[in-house]
Order: C-alpha cells, then structure tokens, then sequence
C-alpha cells in the first residue's frame, strides 16, 4: 500500500514537472513569435524567410516531433506575417 502511494505521489510530481516544462514551452514560442513581427515591423526581418528557414530546419531530421514543431511554428509565423503591423503610428 505505502509503495503505490510513493507511486502516485511520483506521478503527480512527474505530472506537475511535465506541466511546467509545457507552458515555459508556450511561453518560449510565444517570445520568439512576438519578437519576430516587432523585428519584421521595424524592417529587421522577413518573415517569409524564417518561415522557408523554419521549413528547412524542420527536414533535417527524420524524427515526427522535431518536424511537426518547425512545421507549427512556421505556420504560426506565416499567419502572423498575414496580419496588419504591430508597429504604433
């Protein structure tokens, strides 16, 4: 009985770790997209190149994970190229 509980209270640990990891994830992508349309608004970036870059990078390697996450943040970035600028006028 006490081994399943130190069990469970592992999982919940694990569960809360792997929680954590994913946000500070979001949060990380978030940055980079936001980053780079003040970039791409004030003239410092295209997006349409690190979207090809983004691509690229993604078929480096064969593993699913590694090129669906390039594939998704390529996407995110080519919306947001569709969108109007954020810069103030």
């Amino acid at each position: 009985m006490k081994d399943r509980e130190a069990m469970l209270d592992v999982l919940e640990q694990l569960t809360a770790e792997v929680r954590l990891l994913h946000l500070g994830q979001t949060v990380q992508r978030s940055a980079y997209l936001v980053l780079a349309r003040h970039l791409a608004a004030q003239g410092y970036a295209r997006l349409d190149v690190l979207v090809a870059d983004l691509q690229a990078m993604g078929q480096t390697q064969t593993e699913p994970g590694w090129q669906g996450a390039h594939s998704e943040l390529a996407n995110l970035l080519e919306l947001l190229s569709k969108q109007p600028s954020m810069r103030q006028k």
